[in-house]
């Protein structure tokens, strides 16, 4: 008897990542997780870093996370931060066993992802790559791509994402969603 897929409760496929890429539709809503003090420490001092806030700073955390419709992400915060006008800043967690949708930004959206703790599984136009704790890894304009974390891995992914010039579209417009089936066990096929 094969392993049941905890998502869609069918058997799993194999792939580059069990259960990274699976129908958006069927991901389950769970209790939400909650950062950790580790956490904000770790975002702090790299928002820091990059220049968004200054020493002494914090941030007001989302209490409970937020989800975004068909990802499995929970985000603590989604905003602009201070006088960057322009990129918008997402703080995720991403649980073992779950992935975002498989989706694109428009022109000229760029994504860094910064992996703050643990380790991300990211598919970018049918190539996968695996980010570990303290790597960046940025999507380049209109690459469809989607990140999960698997199930087998020891921990959650915590994440700092930008989405540089964001603010040139609307918050409706700035994901667009790309068919489930664009990708095929990590290969592209469209």
């Amino acid at each position: 008897m094969s392993e049941v897929d905890p998502w869609t409760r069918g058997p799993i496929r194999p792939g580059l990542l069990r259960n990274l890429i699976i129908p958006s539709s069927r991901v389950e809503k769970e209790k939400s997780s909650v950062l950790t003090n580790r956490d904000k420490t770790l975002i702090h001092a790299r928002l820091i870093e990059l220049g968004f806030i200054r020493l002494g700073q914090e941030l007001q955390f989302t209490f409970p996370p937020k989800r975004h419709p068909g990802s499995g992400s929970e985000y603590s915060f989604e905003g602009f931060i201070g006088k960057n006008e322009t990129d918008e800043v997402y703080i995720a967690k991403l649980g073992r066993g779950r992935q975002t949708t498989t989706h694109r930004h428009p022109f000229p959206i760029r994504e860094p992802y910064y992996v703050e703790a643990g380790r991300l599984g990211l598919v970018r136009d049918g190539k996968f790559t695996e980010v570990k704790a303290g790597e960046m890894v940025t999507i380049e304009r209109g690459v469809v791509h989607q990140a999960g974390v698997d199930e087998e891995w020891e921990e959650d992914a915590l994440l700092l994402l930008i989405m540089r010039n964001a603010s040139f579209f609307p918050k409706d417009k700035r994901h667009i969603p790309v068919p489930e089936n664009y990708f095929d066990h990590g290969r592209f096929i469209g």
